[in-house]
């Protein structure tokens, strides 16, 4: 067994280093990873080889499961992982969501329009690390472009020219020749199966190079790989448990980078994943229900002025807007009854829901649409508005995430482990808002904004 996990030497850590009063916070490290797509199921399935987060999990504190907010999508989620908020208070509310105005989509994924000021409208992690005096950095975490409170910053984004100008110059000068600059590198390897695994392999390496060299209080950490491989092939195919055990590999990479630099006394490891996966065998197209009922006409750019609605899919959900403000309770009300009768539609919600879901209402946030679409299990949504019926069977199974937080398949990890965190804690369900306020409390920091609890009982106050 890797000295890493030898039972007596991690006794020694959690005795010398439990998390009390005295502790200053500026000499404690959280290192937040996600990884994305990654269910809260895999940690219990035996076709997947998981032998560090496994071992995290039992010489530590770990969920059952984590419930994500909704719609469980990357930007949305991971802004909840570093607000503790809902979507209805921090304001990043999808991946993507209609511009009433110009009937235009307006896409946080890849942070292509708005800076993290511009996003995200709640206090984050690191901005109140940032303004007690800790050192804080970001590799690859969605929603944090140009974020002013990141010491050490490469944003999630989806262009190399954007990569480059965003990225900290402290790291292009640290990592650029005789090393060849790896940051130009890395901007060619973004999303998706390939190459998904040098992306995830080389921003390991970064963030292994930051808390060993910079050591900052707080480091996020964002990876790809089962998320990509999940959508292609579906979840529990081969190609999903492979991307899994490649990730494991990175977790057992950076937590043996922290332990060779001594700084695991210090140091406290907190993995999550922003949603689980639904496997995917029929695609509802509402759109073309939409445009069949007279209630939506299209062109070459997309949806044309004069229409009443339009579905914006989330995959696992969809929101409706209505575009008729003269008549919007009629339209409303006649999208509902077309809409109702697509197969795979299971319910249609309104902004009477909205709230329980930690959503704002359209009145609150004109980005959120006028009503929120829920399939039946194995369905998904797509904004296709062609074809010869609103539901098509698909060829092979895929994947996607997008559902309710109470979705089987929606479940997230949790795990923590390392410096101030209780062995052996198994807790059972617990929200996403949780995370962050936790860690601020390892730092010693008040997270302001945040709608979750502190998971106390994971925490070595002694």
């Amino acid at each position: 067994m890797n000295l890493l996990f030898k039972p007596w030497f991690l006794s020694v850590l959690l005795l010398a280093g439990g998390l009390n009063a005295s502790d200053a916070g500026s000499n404690r490290m959280a290192v937040l990873i996600s990884v994305d797509g990654l269910a809260s199921d895999y940690l219990e399935d035996p076709q997947v080889d998981l032998p560090t987060l496994r071992q995290l999990a039992r010489q530590g504190a770990s969920a059952r499961r984590m419930d994500v907010c909704f719609p469980s999508v990357t930007w949305t989620s991971h802004t909840t992982l570093v607000t503790g908020a809902y979507p209805r208070k921090h304001g990043l509310i999808s991946n993507t969501v209609l511009d009433r105005e110009t009937l235009k989509p307006i896409r946080y994924v890849g942070d292509p329009i708005f800076t993290k000021d511009e996003a995200v409208k709640a206090q984050t992690l690191y901005d109140a690390a940032h303004e007690a005096g800790l050192q804080t950095a970001a590799v690859i975490w969605p929603a944090v472009r140009g974020a002013k409170t990141l010491d050490w910053l490469t944003p999630d984004v989806n262009s190399e020219e954007l990569i480059l100008q965003e990225t900290t110059p402290e790291i292009n000068r640290d990592l650029g020749p005789p090393y060849g600059n790896p940051v130009a590198a890395f901007a060619k390897w973004r999303w998706g199966v390939n190459p998904g695994p040098m992306r995830d392999w080389k921003y390991s390496e970064l963030a292994a190079y930051l808390l060993t060299q910079k050591r900052p209080n707080l480091l996020l950490l964002h990876l790809v790989c089962p998320d990509a491989y999940q959508h292609e092939y579906g979840p529990q195919s081969p190609e999903a448990y492979w991307s899994i055990n490649y990730i494991d590999s990175r977790l057992n990479y950076l937590v043996e980078h922290v332990r060779r630099a001594g700084l695991l006394e210090r140091t406290a490891f907190f993995v999550v994943s922003d949603h689980g996966f639904e496997s995917v065998t029929h695609q509802i197209l509402p759109n073309l229900a939409l445009r069949r009922a007279g209630l939506a006409q299209f062109g070459e750019a997309g949806i044309l002025p004069g229409s009443r609605a339009y579905s914006l899919s989330n995959g696992g959900s969809a929101a409706v807007y209505i575009l008729d403000s003269e008549h919007k309770e009629a339209s409303i009300q006649r999208v509902r009854d077309v809409l109702s009768q697509v197969e795979g539609i299971k319910q249609i919600l309104g902004p009477e829901d909205f709230h329980r879901l930690g959503l704002p209402t359209p009145e609150e946030n004109p980005e959120q649409g006028d009503l929120m679409l829920i399939p039946e299990e194995h369905y998904a949504f797509s904004e296709k508005a062609t074809g010869e019926a609103p539901v098509l069977v698909l060829d092979q199974t895929a994947g996607t995430h997008g559902y309710l937080p109470d979705h089987p398949r929606m479940g997230a990890i949790f795990v923590a482990w390392g410096h101030g965190i209780r062995p052996g804690v198994q807790l059972g369900t617990i929200q996403s808002v949780d995370v962050a306020p936790t860690i601020a409390r390892f730092l010693g920091i008040i997270l302001k904004d945040a709608d979750g609890r502190i998971l106390e009982e994971i925490l070595n106050t002694n």
